[in-house]
């Protein structure tokens, strides 16, 4: 029980720099925040006989913020989730401190069969808004996962991955022509 106090403590603590009043702000009124709070309620809750209570709370946060973390991972504490709206984090999924993750990331794995896992994801990542990390992948510490990219491979440590740059092409219009006559 003692360490749930501290993770929940780490969460409140992460993003704010000991700053009162964003702690309160955050705790009264931080979809993020409510939602780690109802999954470490869960995930203490899993595997025991009250288990079912766990899946019905995490499914309450899902229900009220559209935040989808499954009771079984494995999350550390001092996470910020901003904005959260969209956020799906499976049952293998392992966290460690100090993660940053934005709206619409997805963290789970690929149902390519057997053997097939889920992502570990090391101190101290910032995960951009709709980024997609699947499979038995490890994002190394310190690195940076840009909008929208798919991560389906090992990113060493301090890394700043992306997606390919937007290319712009120009019109054939010749060959435009002889589609639309």
């Amino acid at each position: 029980m003692q360490s749930l106090w501290r993770e929940i403590l780490a969460d409140l603590r992460s993003g704010n720099k000991g700053n009162t009043r964003s702690i309160l702000v955050r705790l009264l009124g931080n979809r993020g925040f409510h939602a780690l709070l109802a999954y470490r309620v869960a995930h203490r809750l899993s595997g025991t006989a009250l288990s079912f209570i766990g899946f019905a709370v995490s499914r309450m946060c899902l229900i009220a913020y559209g935040i989808d973390i499954d009771p079984r991972a494995k999350i550390a504490g001092g996470i910020v989730i901003y904005h959260g709206i969209g956020i799906v984090v499976g049952r293998g999924v392992t966290i460690e401190s100090n993660v940053v993750l934005f709206h619409g990331v997805t963290l789970g794995n690929r149902f390519s069969g057997e053997g097939d896992g889920f992502p570990y994801v090391e101190s101290g990542v910032i995960i951009g808004t709709g980024a997609v990390l699947l499979g038995p992948i490890r994002i190394g510490a310190s690195s940076f996962i840009g909008a929208n990219t798919v991560v389906a491979q090992d990113v060493p440590p301090a890394s700043v991955i992306r997606p390919a740059p937007y290319i712009r092409s120009p019109i054939n219009r010749a060959r435009r022509s002889d589609v639309s006559g």
